[in-house]
């Protein structure tokens, strides 16, 4: 017992004292019966004195301002205390005993060591499973006062309060061992099938205490847990203190006991003893691709705990072997399925990964290796984030790019960010926000370094530039050549080729003397745009001098709508070769030109039209372009030609897949009042609602030449 002696005038309040503790006690963790407890907040008033307390009057008298949430405790003035054999005896209330023993409980025993005990483990489910584990937690705890309250009262020794002291230590607290004791360690409540084999020693180092606990089934379970209690006496040795850097003053006041105290639970789950097993699903892998940001979940099928087969949510998979992806070929990965319920329970399967093109420009070299070797593959990964890699691709090897082009550029890449733009003006030397470029004769993989893996936004602009004929787009693992130079727009769809770079553009005429005015309507015409809905001419930025007879030349600016709906612009050199007016071509053309429908057996009807040839000379002419206009997506599958009504010769101006190619002959004037004479005829398709009236429009672009 750790406090002995009480005695009370009556048998009734002992009686109420022994009630009271039941009531108010949160958690019993004595065998004996501790004082009662009393609230730790501040004591405002004078205890009663020790000559007070041990007075022969036997009348009861009430503790007062205690705590204001707690009833007011009924004590007799005449106490006799024995305070610990190694403790000095002090001048401590009962009430101050009962705060401290109080105190101690909560601050060590249920705020600090049930903490810390407290575990979950696993055992064999079969007879004779074992399972060994130790236990570590702190010797010590401490509580925090302010200086007027029952801390500072306790250490003053006297009925005033010393506000030096604000803190209460708890065993171990200061490198102590002798004022930390946990014995009689036992299990209480050990579930069915369960039965303690050891419990070692409980020592004390480093201010923590540590024992080790070894239990043993003793019967077959399918259950899946079961728990019990650790039990054990504990002795903490209790410190007053200033809480000084130097630690000083301290007192010590008085041990304090608690027997049979629940040091923690223990929570046992029957370990499954059935195994995670896993199927390799062969999968691919696109060029480039960060190893570490795959999802594995698909690399495995058929994943099973024993016979039941494991839904993806029950296990993870990860990768812990490395493989190449920055070449092609069939790779191995290595990874481990492992059951999310019991960590420990896992599997590795070898998965076959075949690397792929994916959506990528390649660059050729020279074939040292034979074959189609790659020099550098910019391969596009789609995602929340798209970004380019720079990879191999074909073969692996840290040869030369190129021998044959020693201190040459033989390759570039450039990556043009218009997140933020709507539009860009593009020139063949433009350098991209990005940029790499490579000489023949640096090393292939040592090149590769200069790229960095770039994050990219649909609508952004790349440029892929070769030397030679080895500058490819693969999609779908199909491989296609789109020229030295190529431009692509960055879809979700992948890389969409470009086509403002690649117009022909041929001689044109212009009339001597001819201002820039004539020349800004004619501007359309000096630039082919056939076959590109999104590319239309914007203006010269240069006009060709026609002061004098002479070949010359304008600059014209063209400009493509991207799938995003910015733009780019670029220029072209346009040569001119600058005429007599004699020389200028004069024919007289119809300014509208009509075609209907009217029910699915008429086909298209239109009337006659007429090209009249005005010019001193003979002229040829032919259909230059046709360009789909307002409303024309109404009738998709239009199929419609032009007849040349003397020859019979018939042009296709529009398919449903615009498969046409322009420019194409109409006919020959040969000299001046010459005419050709043509209608449009074919049909509009599926196309069935003949009552209803649409007039979409098209665009027919006329060339005229001379023909002599």
């Amino acid at each position: 017992m750790l406090f002995q002696n009480f005695t009370f005038p009556s048998a009734i309040l002992a009686e109420k004292m022994e009630q009271r503790l039941s009531e108010e006690s949160p958690v019993n963790l004595s065998e004996s019966s501790p004082p009662e407890k009393a609230s730790s907040e501040q004591f405002s008033e004078k205890l009663p004195s020790l000559e007070e307390s041990t007075s022969e009057s036997t009348s009861e008298s009430s503790v007062e301002n205690i705590t204001n949430t707690q009833e007011l405790i009924e004590i007799p003035k005449e106490i006799t205390v024995q305070a610990s054999e190694n403790m000095k005896s002090r001048l401590i209330t009962e009430q101050l005993r009962q705060i401290l023993y109080s105190d101690g409980e909560q601050s060590y025993i249920v705020k600090t060591l049930q903490p810390s005990i407290s575990q979950r483990i696993t055992l064999g489910n079969t007879v004779g499973s074992t399972q060994k584990f130790t236990v570590i937690a702190p010797a010590a705890s401490t509580s925090n006062g302010n200086g007027n309250d029952w801390i500072s009262l306790i250490a003053s020794d006297t009925e005033e309060h010393d506000s030096r002291y604000r803190w209460m230590q708890y065993g171990d607290f200061r490198g102590e061992p002798h004022k930390y004791a946990l014995t009689n360690v036992w299990i209480d409540s050990m579930p069915e099938g369960i039965e303690l084999m050891e419990v070692t020693t409980p020592s004390v180092n480093n201010q923590m205490v540590s024992f080790t606990v070894t239990i043993k089934r003793t019967i077959d379970t399918g259950d899946t847990s079961g728990s019990f209690s650790l039990t054990g006496d504990i002795r903490l040795g209790t410190t007053a203190t200033t809480g000084s850097p130097d630690g000083e003053p301290i007192k010590n006041i008085e041990d304090v006991k608690y027997l049979n105290a629940t040091l923690g639970r223990i929570t046992v789950d029957a370990e499954d003893n059935r195994k995670i097993t896993a199927e390799a699903s062969a999968s691919t892998v696109v060029l480039g691709t960060n190893i570490k940001e795959i999802a594995y979940e698909d690399f495995v099928k058929n994943v099973k705990l024993g016979d039941e087969v494991l839904t993806k949510d029950k296990y993870t998979v990860e990768l812990i072997g490395e493989y190449a992806t920055d070449y092609l070929g069939e790779k191995t990965a290595k990874v481990r399925v492992t059951l999310k319920a019991t960590p420990t329970n896992t599997t590795e399967v070898d998965v076959p990964v075949q690397i792929l093109w994916g959506n990528s420009i390649a660059y050729g070299g020279l074939g040292y290796v034979g074959g189609d070797r790659t020099t550098a593959v910019f391969s596009l990964h789609q995602g929340s984030k798209p970004k380019i890699t720079i990879s191999q691709g074909q073969s692996n090897d840290n040869y030369e790019i190129h021998s044959y082009f020693p201190g040459e550029k033989y390759y570039s890449f450039d990556w043009f960010n218009l997140k933020s733009a709507t539009d860009i003006h593009m020139t063949s030397d433009k350098k991209g926000d990005q940029s790499i470029e490579a000489e023949g004769q640096e090393k292939k993989q040592d090149a590769l370094k200069k790229w960095q893996t770039q994050e990219v936004s649909h609508g952004d602009v790349v440029r892929s530039w070769v030397t030679e004929h080895k500058n490819h787009l693969y999609v779908n693992e199909n491989r296609e050549f789109n020229g030295n130079e190529a431009y692509y727009e960055i879809t979700k769809n992948g890389y969409q080729l470009l086509n403002f770079n690649k117009l022909k553009i041929t001689k044109q005429s212009v009339i001597h003397q001819a201002t820039k005015e004539e020349m800004d309507k004619a501007v359309q015409s000096y630039i082919n745009t056939s076959g590109h809905q999104n590319i239309k001419v914007v203006k010269f930025m240069k006009y060709p001098d026609t002061s004098s007879l002479k070949d010359t030349e304008g600059i014209i600016r063209i400009a493509e709508t991207l799938a995003s709906g910015k733009t780019v612009t670029y220029d072209y050199t346009v040569p001119f070769s600058v005429v007599k007016d004699n020389s200028w071509i004069k024919v007289k053309v119809p300014t509208k030109i009509l075609f209907a429908q009217i029910s699915k057996e008429s086909g298209i009807l239109s009337p006659e039209y007429e090209i009249v040839n005005l010019s001193e000379r003979g002229i040829k002419v032919s259909i230059n372009s046709v360009i789909r206009g307002t409303s024309s997506e109404l009738i998709p599958e239009l199929n419609l030609h032009s007849t040349n009504l003397t020859n019979g010769h018939k042009i296709t101006l529009v398919t449903p897949n615009d498969s046409n190619n322009f420019p194409q002959e109409l006919g020959v004037m040969t000299k001046k009042n010459d005419s050709i004479k043509f209608n449009l005829n074919g049909d509009v398709g599926a196309y069935s609602d003949y009552s209803t009236v649409i007039r979409p429009e098209y665009r027919l672009q006329l060339r005229f030449e001379p023909n002599n």
